[in-house]
């Protein structure tokens, strides 16, 4: 008998940009104005200059977030590919890839892989991108906390059930 292979979610979200390139006529832009915003809102609470700040900052904080959003895009889908025994496929994999919701073991993978995600952002922003905005430590680490926090890919939660349904 032949495995029956689900491939709900396999397309969110880096399989979505792949498979719908437009969909980065909306993502890419979506993505730089939401950190903007982020950064705009950080530096003017921090009591930074926010035209300089601005511009020395947004091009890696937006990088930076791309590549820990890849990284935890690449974790999840690892987790939904990973087939090391029946149970895992018909418990865990399925389930990531159609609603993430639906028991402990999938949602708790998801998170692992959103938190890994924002650990990327964290670690990025803290060691790279403030690095030069002449922000104390305090500072950097309160950005970089409210980046991770406010930019973490949360979409990998979104079921895709929503879309088959």
């Amino acid at each position: 008998m032949k495995k029956q292979v689900r491939l709900y979610n396999v397309l969110f979200p880096v399989w979505f940009l792949f498979l719908i390139p437009t969909a980065w006529l909306i993502v890419v832009p979506a993505n730089f104005v939401i950190d903007s915003a982020v950064l705009l809102i950080a530096l003017k609470l921090l009591g930074q200059e926010l035209k300089i700040g601005y511009k020395k900052a947004i091009l890696k904080v937006w990088l930076f977030g791309f590549l820990s959003d890849i990284v935890g895009s690449v974790l999840l889908l690892g987790a939904t590919f990973l087939h090391p025994n029946e149970w895992w496929e018909q418990t865990i994999s399925s389930a990531i890839s159609y609603n993430p919701f639906s028991n402990f073991w999938a949602f708790g993978i998801t998170l692992l892989c959103v938190a890994a995600a924002g650990l990327g952002i964290y670690l990025f922003n803290y060691n790279i991108s403030f690095n030069k905005l002449g922000l104390t430590k305090g500072q950097r680490k309160k950005a970089a906390l409210a980046f991770a926090v406010l930019t973490a890919p949360y979409l990998f939660f979104l079921p895709s059930s929503l879309l088959y349904s």
